[in-house]
């Protein structure tokens, strides 16, 4: 279960637009339950456009809001968090889910980590689990 401050002290700006395309003009269908979660677990939302139009492409496929993290820690509690907010999000069979997801994170320490991902939902889940080691490599050039 998330807890109500889990992520208390995390701003999250959430940009218009699709991780697949940039250019369009509004935010995805999710955007209000995922900025609803992510309130409930304690972080500070803002979304760049008072324009409020949603796209929603009514498939299986989950198309989450373009955001950038600003956290102290990039941890893997923050991934887990996150991944949990996804499943949340998502339609039954997960099995069958997919998610396109495009999130920067950056720590007050300067260190950044992007994660750019469109396939399986649960593998999505699993990634973010290791988001420290996401930063890590992303700090060793790999």
């Amino acid at each position: 279960m998330l807890s109500s401050k889990y992520l208390d002290g995390v701003r999250v700006r959430i940009d218009q637009g699709m991780p697949t395309r940039r250019d369009a003009d509004g935010y995805p269908d999710s955007t209000p339950a995922f900025s609803k979660y992510l309130r409930a677990a304690g972080a500070d939302v803002l979304l760049t456009s008072d324009q409020r139009d949603l796209i929603s492409y009514n498939s299986i496929e989950v198309w989450l809001p373009v955001a950038s993290y600003a956290v102290d820690v990039i941890s893997n509690g923050l991934g887990s968090a996150l991944g949990e907010i996804i499943a949340r999000l998502l339609p039954e069979p997960r099995e069958k889910s997919v998610v396109h997801v495009d999130w920067k994170f950056r720590a007050s320490n300067g260190k950044e980590a992007r994660f750019k991902y469109d396939g399986p939902a649960t593998a999505a889940i699993d990634i973010l689990d290791r988001l420290e080691s996401i930063a890590r490599s992303a700090d060793d050039g790999d």
